[in-house]
């Protein structure tokens, strides 16, 4: 960033007075022709003030007033989503970034992702140590678009409900399966009538497949949800997609959404426990945990069998058990460490026995091993 150098000139001092005053810290090249008496004019004198590190130039022919609380080494930071406005005036910032703002996910951007119907000659560009990403969509996807307010600024932003269609749009721009997850946790501040409207403008089969299939398995207060699921099942296309795209496309494919699952995702009370910090780990050790473990892994009570037995079978140092049919031991194990891993755990706070009658026996202690106490002291 360039400092600060030489004085300013009359006509120089005017022009910034004039513009700051007006109340805009950010413009085009156009906009400063009416305060000089010619466009070559007005083009010398913003050069020179770049120069002289009262202007940045953020892109050719888009200039940013450097504050004065820059202080002389012309340093600050300007709001991303202002300066994203200000690049692309017809577009919005969506995806991830949008979530963030409307407190979708608690996941704060790497970078700002702007959508955009023009093509850019480069897609990526970094102002102020932020890049921003322009995403080209078709005409017909860039719509439920609100303009805010920050800083005295304004800005362009998709609104809620298009944000998470969105995020079923493009889940590799939202931080994956999970992040529409996220997206799907705040259903209560949504209007599902805004959201069927978005759905059907998109065009798109893909985005009743991941919808479906997650609201499907969630347990969300959304208003008349068999009416709605039944709905975008009808509207279903061929083939089958990809949870999350962009992924290695493996995993199981649920046909009833023609789905293919490619990526674990944390729902229901596995959500809950792991959006706050698990600081007792014997509650790892709880029933509803390790049923919520077992679903976000994939083992659907119809697919496997599996079923809750309170107070059957309880030696020495056990509580319960739950049985899981017709999966076998390594790969049931394998599937579910990663996920107690993640939640903190240096060891498994269950014992799985192979019962060697096509089920396994899932012993949740009764106590958390001392090692995980003292880790987490």
């Amino acid at each position: 960033m360039s400092e600060r150098n030489g004085r300013l000139g009359p006509q120089e001092q005017r022009f910034l007075r004039e513009v700051a005053g007006s109340g805009m810290r950010i413009f085009r090249t156009e906009q400063a022709y009416p305060h000089f008496a010619s466009k070559a004019r007005a083009r010398k004198a913003l050069s020179r003030l770049e120069s002289k590190g009262w202007l940045m130039r953020l892109e050719r022919g888009l200039y940013l007033i450097v504050p004065l609380e820059a202080g002389p080494e012309g340093r600050w930071a300007e709001n991303p989503l202002a300066i994203a406005h200000q690049l692309t005036p017809v577009g919005a910032v969506g995806y991830l970034p949008a979530m963030y703002h409307w407190g979708m996910t608690k996941r704060a951007p790497a970078k700002m992702l702007v959508q955009t119907l023009r093509r850019r000659f480069r897609p990526r560009v970094t102002i102020l140590g932020v890049q921003y990403q322009f995403i080209l969509l078709v005409d017909r996807k860039l719509f439920g678009v609100t303009t805010q307010t920050i800083d005295g600024l304004t800005f362009r932003i998709t609104d809620r409900e298009k944000t998470l269609v969105d995020a079923c749009d493009r889940p590799d721009l939202c931080g994956g399966a999970q992040g529409l997850v996220d997206a799907l946790l705040s259903s209560e501040e949504l209007d599902w009538e805004k959201v069927d409207t978005y759905l059907d403008r998109m065009r798109s089969g893909a985005i009743y497949k991941r919808l479906g299939y997650l609201v499907d398995s969630l347990d969300l207060p959304i208003p008349d949800l068999q009416w709605r699921l039944d709905q975008w099942r009808r509207s279903l296309s061929e083939g089958v997609a990809l949870l999350e795209p962009g992924r290695k496309p493996d995993g199981p494919i649920h046909t009833a959404w023609r789905v293919r699952v490619n990526a674990q995702v944390e729902v229901g009370e596995l959500a809950q426990w792991k959006s706050e910090a698990v600081t007792d780990l014997r509650q790892l050790t709880s029933l509803p945990m390790v049923t919520a473990v077992l679903e976000a892994v994939g083992l659907e009570e119809k697919q496997y069998g599996f079923h809750l037995r309170y107070g059957t079978y309880a030696p020495e140092g056990v509580k319960s058990e739950i049985k899981v049919e017709g999966l076998g031991l390594a790969d049931f194990t394998k599937r579910i460490a990663s996920w107690f891993t993640a939640l903190g755990a240096t060891e498994l706070p269950i014992r799985v026995v192979d019962e060697g009658t096509g089920e396994l026996t899932v012993h949740l202690l009764e106590e958390a091993p001392a090692r995980l106490e003292e880790d987490h002291a």
